[in-house]
């Protein structure tokens, strides 16, 4: 069962929502895990690795709103998952689940069981161990060096050193045609000789 709480909304006035037990069992459990959150782009890596990790298939990833909430579509193996915009690790976790659930058990498990609680204890635990791929959010959220326009006479410079490289090849290329003529050539000599020779014993 749940119940009503009252939210403060963006503007100060308050509206009451509907809230289940599990939901805010789930809140207080995990309370750093939906502290955490990432961006679109982040989070999309983050399911897959997830999925990877727990041969979950693949999935069509969508974005749909700001509140932390999601749907996903699945029997275990691939499927469809809808999350908010830059959505939090507990939120990926629990969607994940229902199809960790599935592939488990072979059927639905309701939120809040035991059996949802185990799994999803599971995913979260994974994400700790890889310390929420902290290293890699931060390496991919570091600007990018900004490439420095050559100069006119470092083109130049390149340039000059593609000529050179093209004329290598080039006097490769008639290195390998003169060895393949001159064996041509001896071919011919030897098969003339051989003809020569044929004919100089039938007289």
């Amino acid at each position: 069962m749940g119940g009503i709480k009252w939210v403060e909304r963006e503007d100060g006035e308050k509206e009451p929502i509907y809230v289940s037990n599990w939901h805010d069992k789930e809140i207080e459990q995990y309370r750093e895990e939906h502290k955490k959150k990432v961006c679109d782009s982040e989070a999309e890596r983050i399911v897959k690795k997830i999925a990877r990790h727990f041969k979950l298939g693949r999935y069509q990833i969508n974005f749909h709103g700001y509140k932390d909430s999601g749907r996903i579509w699945g029997r275990g193996y691939g499927g469809t998952v809808t999350l908010s915009h830059n959505p939090s690790f507990a939120l990926i976790c629990h969607e994940l689940c229902h199809s960790l659930c599935y592939k488990r058990y072979k059927k639905h498990i309701s939120h809040g069981s035991k059996k949802f609680e185990y799994q999803l204890q599971r995913l979260i635990n994974y994400c700790r161990k890889k310390n929420f791929w902290q290293d890699e959010i931060n390496r991919l959220r570091e600007p990018k060096p900004q490439k420095l326009e050559p100069t006119k006479e470092e083109i130049k410079q390149q340039k000059i050193a593609k000529a050179e490289a093209k004329i290598k090849r080039y006097e490769t290329k008639i290195k390998m045609y003169q060895r393949k003529l001159s064996k041509a050539r001896r071919s011919v000599a030897m098969l003339k000789r051989v003809a020569t020779k044929k004919e100089v014993a039938t007289f």
